[in-house]
């Protein structure tokens, strides 16, 4: 993909699910294109945001080769994306440090670093930990579906994952790839709806705007399949970690936690007998949750209090978490039960009320 400036969420997406992602940074340069502009959301619908860069006298150029034409842009940018999302969710947690780096990018007076490092800063933020190469650090020959090959070849590649909308060209280069033997496939993206600063919501502004209004929980509204690829990609970069006998990270055995919550009814040899049947199921842990009905909430009837829609229609929180809280003087004979039949003991404190008052 070619690097473009503030992508949509579809580009990090397809970012997410590859083991590697190529930008191709020395290709041509095509004015006008989503390689120098994006949209973001206004009360008159999707407006855009445009990188001014040097053209004139240079058709043909390569991306990598795009000058800007002045590095004080993204004072106009800001200034539009603080009168348009002041009101956020998110704004006051990421503005300072987005500003920051579009003006440092901005310095470097290259459309293409601009770019990349733009990119590179929302798949740290947003949990993303594919790795980003650029084709010009390979040279590939060839034009479109050769070039592709040259670069899949370099790099060991079996599969091109590849957007919709190079669906054409692929179908009649099919042969090229296949000869290669690289698997091509096209990736599916539903746009997820989600809350915008304006109503109603239209879909492709760019990553901007879903980052502002939701922050680092962005990457679960991508999609079914954006959580296991997150959690997969974690895993890929996480340090081992041991907690007693037990190895946790990449090339160890899963860790399983299993919740015991109010499942026991109020009977101890129900909660006994839980711990014995998750130890059977092979997980590795037991997790309580400690609380008390007045730790959480208050002895209180008020409508606030009230439970509706669920089966406990017509009572109140305070009744709820005292049929379904597990008794304190349970925890220390439950440990030594767990960690009889090989069960690490985990305790999960929900103690509100006190620290408040």
């Amino acid at each position: 993909m070619q690097p473009t400036f503030l992508p949509w969420i579809g580009y990090f997406d397809l970012i997410d699910r590859v083991d590697a992602f190529i930008l191709l940074d020395d290709v041509q340069f095509q004015k006008q294109s989503w390689q120098q502009r994006n949209k973001i959301r206004t009360p008159k619908g999707l407006e855009w945001l445009t990188v001014p860069v040097i053209t004139k006298g240079r058709f043909g150029q390569r991306i990598i080769d795009v000058e800007i034409r002045t590095d004080s842009f993204p004072d106009k940018h800001l200034k539009a994306i603080v009168q348009h999302y002041r009101k956020a969710a998110y704004f006051e947690t990421f503005y300072a440090s987005f500003a920051q780096l579009i003006k440092h990018a901005a310095a470097t007076q290259s459309l293409c670093e601009l770019n990349i490092l733009l990119i590179k800063w929302f798949c740290q933020e947003i949990g993303i930990h594919t790795d980003l190469i650029r084709s010009s650090q390979v040279e590939p020959d060839g034009a479109r579906s050769e070039r592709l090959v040259h670069l899949m070849r370099h790099f060991r590649a079996t599969e091109y994952l590849s957007p919709q909308g190079s669906r054409e060209y692929l179908l009649d280069d099919a042969l090229i790839f296949e000869k290669a033997g690289i698997r091509v496939t096209l990736a599916q993206f539903n746009h997820p709806t989600y809350e915008q600063v304006y109503s109603p919501f239209q879909p492709f502004a760019c990553i901007l705007d879903l980052f502002l209004n939701h922050g680092l929980a962005s990457l679960v509204l991508f999609g079914p399949d954006a959580l296991s690829h997150y959690h997969f990609n974690r895993c890929k970069t996480m340090k081992a970690l041991s907690i007693n006998m037990h190895k946790i990270g990449n090339g160890h055995p899963v860790y399983i936690i299993a919740e015991m919550s109010a499942n026991h009814h109020h009977d101890y040899e129900q909660a006994v007998g839980i711990i014995e049947a998750a130890r059977a199921a092979g997980a590795n842990a037991i997790k309580l949750q400690t609380y008390t009905p007045e730790t959480i909430t208050l002895d209180c009837d008020s409508e606030a209090f009230q439970l509706t829609g669920t089966l406990y229609e017509g009572r109140t929180l305070y009744d709820l978490f005292k049929e379904t809280y597990t008794p304190w003087e349970w925890h220390a004979e439950l440990k030594r039960k767990a960690e009889k039949v090989g069960l690490d003991f985990f305790r999960h404190h929900l103690i509100i009320l006190p620290l408040i008052s």
